[in-house]
Formats: structure tokens, C-alpha cells, sequence
């Protein structure tokens, strides 16, 4: 019931009509496993590229002692200036990675909601999935 509290906002804001809830949501209760692996490539990236700051993001939030929306914000505009990336790109493939689209909630309230150890399978999936994938 707790979780069902702090994803209803979140989730609340995107819905025009009550029947997509079960769309804008899905995320919250499964992993996303059917997305298209060419949604992880950042523009202008190559699939090494993408599968490498995913990597680094998978570093960077399984070090963090607080995950919240704030820590892991301010940790990952740290890593768009490391990695030299555009602040868009880098968040896109996170957000893919974690939720398997494009369109979601804000992602790092998203990302608190779902934990940490969420996130960080999630996006070693991801990895896997752009690793795995020659042709994208």
C-alpha cells in the first residue's frame, strides 16, 4: 500500500484517462524486457558509447548512501560534464534503461520510487541488452 502511495503521483500527472494507467505504470511492478534495444543508443552515441555511460551510471548510483531524486540528480549532471554528454541523452537512456520508455514520470522521482537495487538491475540489463546487440 505505501508503494502504491508514492507512484500514484507520479504517475497521476501523465494519465488523460484512467484506462492508461495500466501503461504509464507497468514499469513500477515488472521489469521492462521487450523495449527496443536501438532506444538505448544516445543520439549522436555509438552502442559502445551508450553501454559505457550506462556502466558508469550503474557505478555512480550503486555508490550513492541516500538514494533519492536529489542525490542522484546532482550525481548524474556531475557525469553529463564527465562524460562530455548532452544532459538529454545521457537522462534518455537512463530513463529507457530503467523503465523500458521514452515517456514516464520525472525520472528521478521514478527512479526513488523504484529503489536502488531496482535501478541498478535494470540498467545492468540494459547493458546487456546494447552488448549483446550488434546490428542496432
Amino acid at each position: 500500500r505505501g508503494y502504491l502511495w508514492k507512484i500514484t503521483p507520479l504517475v497521476q500527472e501523465r494519465l488523460k484517462k484512467l484506462d492508461e494507467i495500466v501503461d504509464y505504470s507497468r514499469f513500477f511492478f515488472e521489469d521492462p524486457r521487450d523495449y527496443d534495444t536501438k532506444l538505448l543508443v544516445a543520439k549522436k552515441h555509438t552502442p559502445e558509447e551508450s553501454a559505457e555511460a550506462l556502466a558508469k551510471v550503474k557505478e555512480k548510483l550503486g555508490a550513492l548512501e541516500e538514494f533519492n531524486a536529489a542525490s542522484m540528480e546532482q550525481v548524474m549532471r556531475g557525469l553529463v560534464e564527465e562524460l562530455g554528454w548532452k544532459t538529454g541523452a545521457l537522462f534518455m537512456i537512463v530513463r529507457v534503461g530503467v523503465t523500458g520508455s521514452k515517456a514516464t514520470p520525472p525520472l528521478f522521482e521514478t527512479m526513488e520510487a523504484l529503489g536502488k537495487d531496482v535501478c541498478v538491475r535494470r540498467i545492468d540489463y540494459a547493458m546487456g541488452k546494447l552488448r549483446s546487440c550488434e546490428a542496432v
